[in-house]
């Protein structure tokens, strides 16, 4: 019993000092927010594998429910830092083969996480390399939802409206066949 107590009241520790008190994230009731990159390198290092589960430990976080995570880091643009956290919180929300490692996997390989990349055909955009007709048709699928409770813009070179219609395409189809870079991994 002792040595199950010891790693869960470590682990409590480490979330309590990484999101800090509820409601203190931007001023929002009930928002829990890592502050600072010093408490997440600390608890990348401690618990790797609790790092990747912090993004998502945000009870009744509006940025949690609709994936916004644009200037989560302060930074004017997106950061790799905020793209992958929009690709776990999008992979919540629509589970996909093979999880969040690997929908980051597919986008590395296919844009290095890079929001604004173009394949050499000029055919395919954005992090997740989709079509305009591949785009149009992801938000078409569902756009009510896209529209009102998610209010995602129909820019294919923003990174939040690319991840969202990547993962919702790759959560219809129940694979990722249709992006040539599966085989990596």
């Amino acid at each position: 019993m002792k040595r199950l107590l010891i790693p869960l009241v470590l682990a409590l520790l480490v979330v309590a000092f990484a999101c800090g008190l509820p409601g203190a994230a931007a001023g929002r009731a009930g928002s829990w927010r890592m502050e600072g990159l010093a408490s997440q390198t600390v608890i990348s290092r401690l618990a790797p594998s609790l790092y990747q589960d912090l993004a998502l430990v945000k009870v009744s976080s509006w940025r949690a429910e609709t994936c916004r995570y644009a200037r989560f880091d302060g930074s004017p643009h997106w950061t790799e830092h905020e793209i992958r956290l929009a690709i776990a919180c999008a992979v919540h929300h629509f589970p996909v083969p093979g999880g969040v490692s690997y929908a980051l996997c597919i986008c590395e390989h296919e844009s290095h996480f890079y929001r604004h990349a173009v394949s050499p055909t000029g055919e395919y955009l954005g992090l997740y390399q989709l079509s305009l007709t591949e785009f149009g048709a992801a938000y078409q699928a569902r756009a009510d939802l896209w529209r009102h409770r998610w209010n995602v813009a129909r820019d294919i070179f923003n990174p939040r409206s690319n991840v969202l219609m990547g993962i919702t395409k790759a959560h219809d189809q129940g694979d990722w066949d249709g992006w040539s870079t599966v085989r990596f991994c």
